[in-house]
């Protein structure tokens, strides 16, 4: 109970502080609107490198194990399981749109700044296999898309993560091939740090706040981030976090890896308010 209030205690005063600090932070950040933040520019130490491939590989081989069974039976309760859907969770509901999901879960298509490349309104530019024409002549700027890890990424594909198309209700293979704007008005970072926590508090363009609470098994990685690091916020849609209230990733663009995440802390979703 103590450790409980303890927590919340926290999380309110470093959101006091955050906001006392935003202003602050965006003015600093004025002069770096134009530049983008280069991926991986601080890389993992090699033991830490080394960890997340083994951990991961070995998640894989568990989602693998679980996607090839008819159903998936936890106590009495039975789950129909649907290979199709894997990629994304509900991403042809229409009742998922970007006004009324997590903040910032949900970015869109800003344009294509040639044929292999999505640039998002973050300033972010993901690159894929463009021998997919249908991506060419169905994608728009505008579109609402979500980004999510790739299972079997380390030795299966050359890509990292998967880009759905919330509007469409397709995806691509995608690894993130140039980070955000530093700053900008729809980027996000880091703004405080807690170890003990487990917490990171984010600010973004608009001077909106977040506390983000990184799962256990991942704080190995987060032991490594830094104010001031850059992120990108997705969906964590793997059958073995179904049922986990970690249900986002958080890419740290500096570091090139991504966190199991929750958000126990925002305020209103900007991209109703300022998409085009």
């Amino acid at each position: 109970m103590k450790k409980a209030l303890a927590k919340t205690l926290f999380t309110s005063f470093a959101l006091l502080a955050i906001a006392g600090n935003a202003e602050e932070t965006l003015q600093d950040g004025a002069s770096n609107l134009e530049e983008n933040v280069i991926v991986d520019s601080r890389p993992l130490p090699p033991s830490k490198k080394k960890q997340l491939e083994q951990q991961r590989k070995a998640e894989s081989e568990q989602t693998d194990e679980l996607s090839s069974q008819e159903e998936l039976e936890l106590s009495v309760l039975k789950i129909p399981i649907l290979p199709q859907d894997y990629i994304a969770l509900a991403s042809n509901s229409s009742s998922h749109t970007a006004a009324n999901v997590s903040p910032s879960l949900y970015h869109w298509i800003d344009f294509f700044p040639q044929d292999n490349i999505v640039k998002t309104e973050d300033g972010a530019e993901w690159i894929f296999d463009s021998s997919d024409p249908s991506i060419l002549r169905t994608w728009r700027s505008g579109d609402t898309i979500v980004i999510a890890p790739k299972g079997r990424w380390l030795w299966g594909s050359n890509y990292s993560y998967v880009m759905t198309n919330k509007d469409l209700g397709n995806s691509i293979d995608v690894n993130l091939f140039l980070g955000p704007i530093a700053f900008g008005s729809y980027s996000t970072w880091i703004v405080g740090v807690d170890q003990n926590l487990g917490q990171i508090y984010v600010l973004n363009g608009q001077g909106e706040r977040g506390v983000w609470e990184i799962s256990n098994v991942d704080l190995y990685l987060f032991k490594e981030w830094e104010i001031n690091d850059t992120l990108v916020v997705g969906q964590n849609d793997s059958w073995l976090w179904w049922f986990s209230s970690f249900n986002h990733i958080i890419v740290n663009v500096n570091m090139n890896h991504n966190v199991r995440a929750r958000q126990i802390s925002s305020n209103s979703n900007y991209r109703s308010s300022y998409a085009a």
